[in-house]
């Protein structure tokens, strides 16, 4: 018996090894889309990483520790 658990496009229903996903629906695409066919929502392609804003979150974060202050928020 075999099982294929790749995931499968939205659009085309081929098996995707390697994909585009909706980030409002989570919708799988096997090409690169401007307008997700499943929920109508725009998708950026030239968004920039999460880890890049990641960095900086942190960074920031370490600048406020430095100083002593805190949010106050647990």
């Amino acid at each position: 018996l075999h099982v294929d658990y790749r995931s499968a496009c939205f659009k085309s229903g081929d098996p995707v090894d390697v994909g585009f996903v909706c980030s409002v629906c989570l919708s799988i695409f096997k090409d690169a889309l401007f307008v997700c066919p499943t929920c109508d929502s725009k998708i950026a392609q030239d968004r920039p990483a999460a880890a890049s804003s990641t960095a900086k979150k942190r960074k920031v974060d370490k600048d406020k520790a430095k100083k002593g202050t805190s949010s106050g928020v647990f």
